[in-house]
């Protein structure tokens, strides 16, 4: 079932970091549930889709990451692309080995990334264009 596959992921996940934490399940839209993802301290996840991402210290993705929003507050690294349906929000550094697609970009430090592509841009610091 959708739910004890949730639960088993979940738990691998968590016992590969002792700070990750995967919250609430938080939106159902036609049959798609995405969680939120936290990272606090340090840590390591999958890429996926997901409702709200954040990562408080220094957090790595692996894969492309599909969400709501995403809160980078410390260190971040995403490993393919990040696409966001509302916001990004980055207070220090940021590393996308990919391209960025967004609404509203929001930082406060640095961003590293191959393309960057959103409607509204509020910048306080470098965004690097690497690839």
């Amino acid at each position: 079932s959708i739910i004890k596959n949730l639960i088993n992921r979940m738990y691998l996940e968590i016992k590969h970091s002792n700070f990750l934490r995967i919250q609430s399940i938080t939106r159902i839209k036609k049959g798609e549930v995405k969680m939120d993802l936290k990272i606090y301290g340090e840590g390591n996840s999958t890429g996926g889709k997901y409702n709200k991402v954040s990562i408080m210290g220094e957090g790595r993705i692996k894969g492309d990451v599909d969400c709501l929003n995403i809160k980078i507050y410390g260190e971040g690294e995403i490993s393919g692309n990040l696409k966001v349906e509302d916001s990004v929000d980055i207070k220090g550094l940021a590393n996308i080995k990919g391209d960025l697609e967004g609404e509203k970009l929001k930082i406060q430090g640095n961003i590293q990334v191959y393309g960057v592509s959103v409607e509204k841009a509020e910048i306080m610091g470098n965004i690097t264009s690497v690839k």
